[in-house]
């Protein structure tokens, strides 16, 4: 019974996972920064800048190359055992009832009421559940319930990113896209979006297949590549992403 609940809130909440964002001048500026980003992304061909670090990133493999492939499976091998053990650990520690902590948590969130959220799922995220760990990611976010931080927001996200959760894994991808998160000063945040959204996507995360896609049309973060950009438009426009299926309608017209 626990499970269920669990099942039903969570996809109750997953059809607007995105919260509003916060009305205060923090949000507002968050909110242009998004807003120019998705007028680059629907402009085909048009390159996606946001903040670089004037250290050039050590050479990594793109996804699509061969070694990328490799390290592909080897993390996905690693992602997998990780959310066995996860799983396993929360069953044996705490039995049904973090599910229904959980539960009640993302139905708390979907009354908007926020305080009540935090109560049953930071302490959830803190023992390491990605589920909750993605909400509180949100939570900071949008400054609901708590005092909006970006860096709260990355290190939420991060911690289900790496237990292979695929939402997260597309949050951090944005964080990283849209300059909200701080990479080291080493590393280039276009790469570490295109990283990030390409975990998400090889799961089957639709608006991550797209955003993945558009940074290989425009070169952004990994090297420049149609078809491969093709290939993951259309895997997101074959599930119904609708930007996804608008860029395919358009290119086809274009021919």
């Amino acid at each position: 019974m626990a499970l269920e609940r669990l099942h039903d809130a969570d996809q109750r909440l997953a059809l607007a996972v995105h919260v509003q964002p916060a009305g205060n001048a923090v949000g507002e500026q968050r909110e242009r920064r998004e807003q120019a980003l998705e007028t680059q992304r629907a402009v085909p061909g048009q390159r996606v800048v946001v903040r670089r670090h004037a250290v050039s990133p050590r050479p990594e493999a793109a996804p699509g190359t061969p070694l990328a492939a490799r390290r592909a499976t080897a993390w996905s091998l690693a992602m997998s055992f990780a959310r066995c053990i996860v799983a396993l650990s929360f069953v044996v520690a705490f039995g049904p009832a973090w599910a229904d902590a959980l539960s009640d948590g993302i139905e708390a969130m979907q009354r908007k009421d926020y305080p009540a959220a935090i109560v049953r799922l930071e302490p959830l995220a803190r023992a390491g559940q990605p589920q909750a760990q993605l909400r509180m990611g949100l939570l900071y976010y949008h400054g609901h319930g708590v005092r909006e931080s970006d860096a709260q927001a990355r290190q939420w996200f991060e911690r289900a990113a790496r237990q292979g959760l695929a939402e997260a894994q597309f949050q951090l991808g944005n964080m990283y896209a849209y300059g909200l998160a701080d990479p080291a000063a080493d590393a280039d945040p276009n790469r570490l979006a295109a990283q990030w959204y390409f975990e998400a996507a090889r799961q089957g995360h639709a608006d991550a297949q797209y955003s993945l896609g558009i940074l290989f049309l425009s070169g952004t973060g990994l090297q420049q590549n149609p078809e491969e950009a093709q290939r993951w438009i259309a895997r997101a426009a074959a599930q119904g992403h609708a930007d996804a299926a608008a860029y395919l309608e358009g290119r086809g017209a274009r021919r």
